[in-house]
Order: C-alpha cells, then sequence, then structure tokens
C-alpha cells in the first residue's frame, strides 16, 4: 500500500521550474497543493491515499522501490510528465506465509485437545467398568423418534448465519470392539 504526492505537467519547463524549487527547499506537498489535481489518481492536494500499488500502474511499480519521502521523476506518462514523493508505505503480510509461532500454537492446542479426549475416554471407561453401567434396549425402544432430519440456523445480520441450537456431538471414544462385548450382553 502506498501514499504518493503525484504532480503530472506537459512541459517541461515547468517541471524543471518544479526540481529547482525541490532542491532550493520546498516542500513537495506545497508544490503539489499549488498545482492541485494535476492526474486522475490524486484528489485536489494531489494525494493518491492508501493505495495499493497495482492500482497505481507504473507509477506504483517504480514507488515500490523507493524509500519513504523520496522523490522520483519525471516519468513519462501518455502526454504528461510525472513528479512524484512516497509519503507512506505499508507492507500487508502475505496469507501465503505461515509463521512459526502461529502453527506452534495451532500444534499446540491441538495437542491438548488430543490428551483431554484420551483423559476423558479413560476415565469414562473407567467409570462404566467400576459401576457396571447397563443399557435397557426396551425403554430405549420405548422412545418416539422421528425419521425428519432438521438443522436449525440462526439468521444473523448482514447474510450471516449460525447454529440455532445446542450442537451436541456424540461422544463414542470411549467404547471400542473389545469393551463392547464386555458390556453389552
Amino acid at each position: 500500500m502506498l501514499n504518493l504526492v503525484v504532480i503530472s505537467i506537459n512541459d517541461l519547463d515547468i517541471v524543471s521550474d518544479i526540481l529547482d524549487q525541490l532542491k532550493s527547499g520546498k516542500e513537495f506537498t506545497k508544490l503539489a497543493a499549488e498545482f492541485g489535481k494535476t492526474d486522475s489518481l490524486v484528489n485536489e492536494k494531489g494525494i493518491t491515499g492508501l493505495t495499493p500499488a497495482v492500482i497505481l500502474g507504473d507509477l506504483g511499480n517504480i514507488a515500490a522501490g523507493l524509500k519513504k519521502n523520496e522523490v522520483y521523476g519525471p516519468v513519462k506518462r501518455g502526454n504528461n510528465y510525472t513528479i512524484f514523493q512516497v509519503l507512506e508505505k505499508q507492507t500487508t503480510r502475505d496469507t501465503s506465509k505461515i509463521s512459526f509461532e502461529g502453527t506452534k500454537a495451532g500444534l499446540k492446542a491441538e495437542l491438548i485437545n488430543n490428551k483431554l479426549n484420551q483423559l476423558l475416554t479413560g476415565k469414562t471407561t473407567q467409570f462404566i467398568a467400576n459401576n457396571q453401567v447397563k443399557i435397557f434396549y426396551e425403554e430405549v425402544n420405548k422412545i418416539n423418534v422421528t425419521g425428519i432430519q432438521m438443522f436449525v440456523h440462526r439468521l444473523m445480520g448482514f447474510g450471516g448465519k449460525i447454529a440455532g441450537v445446542p450442537l451436541t456431538t456424540p461422544f463414542s471414544d470411549w467404547i471400542n470392539k473389545l469393551d463392547l462385548h464386555k458390556l453389552l450382553p
């Protein structure tokens, strides 16, 4: 993202005069304000505002290699000669690069989750074995259920939606085939 001050003039004599004024110590932003909007990329003060370098075209490509407050030009663009100064330069994070710290935190969270699942599974299996848990199939079969599968969404503002009911995921890791034969008749 670049913020440039741009002056575009079609007369080389005026361009030379601008460069002389810059050498004598006049601020580029004041010069740009005197000339006003001389380019389609800028506002009335000659400033582009923070804009991606790609949108600025050739100026953006050149300015990407410059330092803050560096003046460059004249550059021939169409019928005009352009002089510009880099006011501000921001680098955006590349989303394709994954940071080590972010990956480390994600792996740590996953390992903690796995350990907690193992602990919960072990404690549940232990509880069932110690308390001789039984399943009463007659009672389970008496429960009236419908064959309609339904999921409720709650609509949020601006087109968003979330689950409208609490999500209850089945927890069946505690039982494996060996335990199944021991516990069920």
